[in-house]
């Protein structure tokens, strides 16, 4: 192709009705004129113009893009293999197109990906991507200095940033069994800089797309929760001082009503602002008064406007003595007062009111003696608010020191009960290994008093153990030191061991003793041992509080709650509804006198109760006197999936 003519190869694909696109996205080969002009019948000379091609795509693999990656233009005279090299350079050309087009997404997607991290980092909250057990995927540099720690930095930091990690896993779990709503709990952590608390408000949700992994972003609120618990407290400060001020308003409102002299509130310039009753009836005038009356209010607005005149000029006098002469507006009577005016000063000196009271001088003994009972008043009513404050301070320290002496105590009677327990039980076990050694002849063989007397050394020794042991038992999971011994085990099996060790009682008892226990139950993943030792206690009891009748024991599942449920009922005496929470205590019966009729400590529905919750489950009772009780243990079928 002459140099002139080979820029005029590079078209647009877009060009549908220009040769070379034509050519380019035929079925096969064909001819082509670079002119635009049909090819001339026959054979065509190279040097004749214009000059007409044999057009053959270039075909790239299949599964590939479906243009050509090229075309190759032969003269129409060329013979041979033209098929095979456009069968050899159209893979290839599909090769270094789609190798140049993988090389600019490359470049494009790593180019995204350090702008997306700089843009993460540059987030002061830290960003976090973890999966369903908490192992960190992707963190911003925040995150990193919460959460990630290397072996070189301080033993302190290293602990600071692990306990972050335990936070941050507990908050995910509970976040993943509240469900896939977003939650905002509050999250507290430690600064592994300084080790200041921080509180951060905690943003979870589900990554789409993933396989369970969580987004979490961490907004620090340590700030925001100290400047609300501010303003709270301002607020329930600025609440009970307007309770404070409403209260004493009232109180002074009442004070001046039940006052008999006038008493007078004015304004630096003289208007009257409040006034009570008696002082009403000298400067006010009903509507329909008659002239005389209005004219005589007028006159005392006069003598009394002179009197406040004199007290403004008073610039350094608080109070002002003085006398006034009034008359009665409805009589015309005289009526000399004395007149006792204060000024209401505010925080910069600036008078914002005047007081006045009006004493009648006929009567100045009286009113002399009532002002002293009211000054009175009010010195005892600051001294009882002085003695109340006094009182409450000290009636909250007290409490204070009882609350610790209460923790105190209850920390020596959990610790006294284990370290005594653990002591009686020593000296027992002998007891009761001597007594089998008697009971078995070593070393002679004992007469048959001597047996009955053994034999009852080592039935309370053994009552006495079960005893300590329950007591054990409740010190243990007071101190929250009892563990949990998870397994699997099938509940006929279980029901079917503790008839067996009962065995003995229920041949005693003469009771009608049965069980249903469907066999197609499933397999229980719990603390066998603590399920069975509940099961025990209520069968006993209910051997022992039934005199005549049957008991039962029957175990149930719900599909739906996916939970077990183990039942021991009987015909005995019942429960009053009154005993019904009262049975659960420590060391509590129904019948608590000294007579009872049926012995026992009064610690195994106590005991059992409490190994009920440590198994996420619960231990409920329907009783009535005379009609039997069913005492019945619900817990999950596996507790290690709640």
């Amino acid at each position: 192709v002459r140099a002139g003519r080979a820029a005029r190869l590079a078209v647009d694909l877009d060009q549908r009705d220009h040769p070379l696109v034509t050519a380019l996205l035929g079925a096969g080969p064909g001819a082509l004129s670079l002119d635009g002009q049909e090819p001339a019948a026959g054979p065509v000379a190279v040097h004749d113009a214009p000059p007409v091609f044999r057009a053959v795509p270039l075909r790239a693999p299949d599964g590939q893009r479906k243009e050509p990656p090229g075309l190759l233009l032969v003269s129409p005279t060329s013979t041979g293999h033209v098929s095979w090299l456009a069968g050899i350079l159209g893979p290839r050309l599909a090769a270094l197109r789609a190798a140049r087009v993988l090389a600019g997404a490359h470049q494009r997607l790593e180019h995204e990906r350090a702008l997306l991290r700089t843009i993460v980092d540059a987030v002061p909250d830290p960003v976090l991507l973890t999966d369903r057990e908490g192992r960190v995927l992707v963190a911003n540099a925040r995150a990193e200095a919460l959460f990630v720690s290397a072996e070189r930095e301080s033993e302190g930091r290293r602990r600071a940033i692990a306990l972050n990690n335990m936070l941050f896993s507990a908050a995910l779990t509970g976040r993943v069994i509240a469900g896939p709503a977003p939650r905002r709990p509050e999250l507290p952590l430690v600064d592994p800089g300084d080790g200041s608390d921080l509180i951060f408000e905690l943003i979870s949700t589900a990554a789409p797309g993933t396989a369970g992994d969580i987004v979490s972003i961490l907004r620090n609120v340590s700030d925001l929760q100290q400047a609300a618990e501010e303003v709270q407290d301002n607020y329930r400060r600025l609440r009970e001082a307007e309770a404070q001020a409403r209260a004493e308003r009232d109180r002074l409102d009442l004070v001046i009503d039940s006052v008999a002299d006038p008493i007078l509130v004015t304004d630096p310039g003289g208007a009257i602002l409040h006034m009570n009753a008696p002082a009403e009836r000298l400067f006010t005038a009903p509507p329909d008064a008659p002239a005389e009356v209005a004219g005589r209010v007028r006159s005392n607005d006069a003598h009394f406007s002179s009197f406040l005149a004199n007290v403004m000029f008073g610039d350094d006098v608080l109070r002002y003595r003085g006398q006034i002469g009034l008359v009665e507006p409805r009589t015309g009577e005289a009526l000399p007062v004395e007149a006792v005016a204060g000024k209401i000063l505010a925080h910069r000196k600036e008078l914002v009111g005047i007081v006045t009271i009006l004493h009648d001088r006929r009567e100045a003994l009286e009113r002399e003696r009532l002002y002293e009972q009211l000054q009175q008043a009010s010195a005892e009513l600051e001294a009882k608010v002085q003695q109340a404050t006094a009182e409450l301070v000290s009636q909250n320290a007290l409490l204070r020191r009882q609350a610790i002496q209460l923790e105190q105590a209850s920390t020596a009677k959990s610790r006294f009960l284990a370290n005594m327990s653990h002591e009686f039980r020593t000296p027992l076990n002998a007891i009761l290994g001597y007594t089998s050694l008697l009971l078995q002849g070593v070393p002679h063989p004992l007469t048959p008093d001597q047996r009955k007397s053994v034999f009852r050394v080592d039935s309370s020794a053994r009552h006495l153990l079960a005893l300590i042991n329950d007591i054990l038992d409740i010190s243990r999971i007071e101190a929250g030191k009892m563990p949990l011994h998870v397994g699997a085990f099938t509940l006929p099996e279980l029901v079917a061991e503790v008839m067996a060790e009962v065995e003995p009682m229920i041949s005693r008892s003469r009771l009608s003793v049965t069980r249903d226990v469907p066999p197609g139950l499933p397999r229980v993943r719990s603390d066998r041992q603590k399920v069975k030792q509940i099961v025990l206690n209520l069968l006993t009891n209910a051997l022992k509080f039934t005199p005549a009748g049957w008991v039962k024991v029957s175990a149930s599942w719900d599909r739906a709650a996916d939970t077990v449920r183990i039942a021991v009922a009987d015909s005995g005496i019942g429960i009053g509804e009154a005993d019904r929470k009262r049975i659960f205590e420590d060391f509590s019966q129904a019948d608590s006198s000294p007579t009872r009729a049926y012995s026992g400590a009064g610690l195994g529905l106590s005991i059992s109760r409490r190994l009920a919750v440590m198994l996420r489950g619960e231990l409920t009772v329907a009783s009535a006197p005379g009609r039997g009780s069913t005492f019945a243990l619900v817990v999950p079928r596996d507790l290690e999936a709640r």
